[in-house]
């Protein structure tokens, strides 16, 4: 049974011990600040070693904040280096259709860090059920 751990204006967090999959959903992103980010980041980070899921699904479906590279370099170290420590057996990322801001997610995902995880892209969150359990 799914369990909202987390919300506000930008995302939720929802958990399923059952399926030990975590889902961050973005919500439409105009308005926010890069300070905003990091802190949703931070708490993305917090509840990922709180709860130790074996899957993750982030869905960017609604995601529109591009991520500059400074940014991507502050989310490869102080949060991807982290979520290692909780080791997710796959993260599933559903795509956006902002082009800037898809780029800078897969550019962090790029990096030596990101590249540590068994990611994979989709085109919406229904596509990811089958992927995450096989």
């Amino acid at each position: 049974m799914e369990k909202k751990v987390f919300e506000n204006k930008f995302i939720r967090f929802v958990f399923d011990e059952e399926k030990r999959l975590m889902k961050y959903a973005w919500e439409n992103t105009l308005g926010l600040f890069e300070s905003e980010f990091k802190e949703i980041m931070e708490a993305q980070t917090e509840y990922l070693l709180r709860f130790k899921p074996q899957f993750l699904l982030i869905d960017h479906t609604n995601f529109g904040f591009p991520i500059d590279p400074e940014l991507q370099e502050w989310v490869n170290e102080h949060c991807l280096a982290q979520w290692r420590t909780a080791t997710p057996k796959k993260i599933a990322l559903t795509s956006t259709k902002e082009i800037i801001a898809q780029l800078s997610i897969e550019q962090i995902w790029e990096e030596p860090i990101g590249r540590l995880f068994n990611v994979q892209f989709f085109d919406n969150a229904d596509e990811v059920q089958w992927w995450l359990r096989n």
